[in-house]
């Protein structure tokens, strides 16, 4: 995907992410398009940084901004007032259970068991 970087004499600079690592952080411009696989971390100034967490093993967790998109087959688990820490359930193995914020999404295979409050719980069936 691209992303704009900064501004340049009336124009955009923009920049391909393809292929980076996992991990990689790049600071972008606020109307930037945030790439499949990406998420916003922090703000900087009048810029977000984004971050690659394509390939991101089970289970691995990421603070992120409330705007910051959420990857599939991640769920939303924490919140921290500006914030929310996500968790990539992609590999779970089946039966797998977790409870979720209610306003996270519910990955494709998995169902929600129980709702209440500002939590739900949710299985991985297949």
């Amino acid at each position: 995907g691209w992303v704009m970087v900064r501004a340049f004499r009336g124009s955009n600079v923009i920049k391909n992410v393809n292929g980076a690592s996992y991990g990689t952080e790049i600071e972008v411009m606020l109307a930037s398009p945030i790439p499949v696989g990406w998420v916003m971390v922090r703000a900087f100034g009048g810029s977000n940084v984004i971050r690659n967490v394509h390939d991101a093993s089970y289970g691995t967790e990421v603070e992120v901004m409330l705007a910051s998109p959420i990857p599939k087959g991640w769920v939303m688990v924490r919140t921290y007032g500006g914030s929310n820490v996500i968790r990539n359930v992609n590999g779970a193995p089946n039966g797998t259970q977790i409870e979720v914020l209610q306003a996270s999404p519910v990955p494709e295979g998995w169902i929600i068991l129980s709702s209440g409050g500002n939590s739900k719980v949710i299985r991985k069936i297949g």
